[in-house]
């Protein structure tokens, strides 16, 4: 096929190849920006990245809050059903490989999932959320937190 020929098909693909793209998404912020709290447990997630396999949060708590267990989850999955679990968090520095972890009072804390967690879903137009499994007081908690919406747009928050 001459070169010319060639041009025209390769233009008519273009379209289609960014539709199958997500633009990267994320957040870098401080602690104290946009807090969302619920039930006295407040979470704020402070970094993110598309493709990046972590998730950074600040977390205020009661006294007697454990994190039990951390999942990555897609659209409109229960919370706290377990789409990608965690492999490792990190409180104030020191990593756990096995919990529970007290997180009580306010805690930098960072969920680490696998590699493939923005991949081991349908598409990548959907709403993702990072679900916190909590004990508070020895009573069974789930706080969402949401990283994007349905658009693939970032939209932290509760």
């Amino acid at each position: 096929m001459p070169a010319m020929a060639r041009r025209p098909a390769f233009l008519a693909l273009v379209p289609l190849l960014a539709l199958g793209c997500r633009i990267p998404q994320g957040v870098n912020t401080p602690p104290g920006l946009a807090a969302r709290c619920a039930d006295g447990v407040c979470v704020e997630v402070i970094h993110f990245a598309t493709f990046e396999t972590a998730v950074g949060m600040w977390i205020e708590a009661p006294p007697a809050t454990r994190l039990v267990n951390a999942s990555f989850a897609i659209d409109e999955e229960p919370a706290c059903a377990g789409h990608v679990p965690i492999e490792w968090v990190k409180v104030d520095q020191r990593v756990h490989r096995h919990g529970p972890v007290t997180i009580d009072g306010g805690h930098g804390v960072i969920v680490g999932f696998p590699y493939n967690m923005w991949f081991a879903h349908s598409g990548y137009w959907l709403a993702t959320f990072v679900d916190l499994e909590l004990t508070v007081a020895g009573q069974p908690r789930c706080v969402r937190a949401r990283l994007t919406d349905a658009r693939g747009k970032t939209a932290v928050g509760l």
